[in-house]
């Protein structure tokens, strides 16, 4: 299990791009269980797992540790159409110096149930999640626990959505069931800003 699977970051001294990039056309019988995926994000452009060009893989009870990014999506970058399904899996102070610490979400239709989302910090936008897309391509989140999520900039007068920003453009829509948020943190909309 994720307690003694690691896929680490920064092993040995050596910083990798990505914990795992998936982008072929991988759909929910690919199945990702049981890793810790923490300490990436150092190499520009990388991140804890990349989901892209329609990839659709279930990832189960998935520790996503400490990963820190410039850009957005340090633990999770999902777009492009992709509908993967996260299930009983922590996202935990991961950083950004952008938007959605945990989960950048482009355009793209993920499930999250049951999952927890806990002191994950983007400076500008959405500690835990950024959110844009449209009406019909949106993610869901059943079950799930915001704490303690921040979007910390001093500086940014957008610094919004302390655990969720949803994007007002495209008509960007995003579900949320049986969902508990607590002790999330923003300039505006500590829980979620739209």
């Amino acid at each position: 299990g994720p307690e003694q699977t690691t896929l680490d970051g920064n092993f040995d001294g050596e910083q990798a791009k990505y914990g795992i990039y998936i982008n072929s056309d991988e759909d929910n019988d690919t199945i990702i269980e049981g890793f810790t995926i923490s300490g990436y994000g150092q190499v520009v452009g990388g991140n804890g797992i990349t989901i892209t060009s329609g990839s659709s893989p279930s990832v189960r009870n998935c520790i996503f540790l400490d990963n820190n990014r410039t850009n957005s999506g340090a633990a999770v970058d999902v777009d492009e159409g992709s509908a993967p399904i996260f299930q009983n899996c922590t996202f935990e102070s991961n950083t950004t110096q952008q938007f959605g610490a945990a989960i950048n979400c482009e355009y793209a239709a993920p499930e999250f149930i049951g999952c927890d989302f806990l002191q994950n910090d983007a400076k500008r936008r959405g500690g835990a999640a950024f959110i844009i897309g449209n009406p019909t391509v949106f993610p869901r989140f059943h079950d799930c626990t915001f704490h303690g999520n921040v979007t910390s900039s001093s500086t940014d007068n957008y610094a919004n959505g302390g655990a969720v920003w949803i994007s007002t453009g495209s008509q960007t829509r995003a579900e949320f069931s049986q969902c508990d948020f607590s002790s999330n943190m923003a300039k505006l909309g500590g829980a979620i800003f739209i």
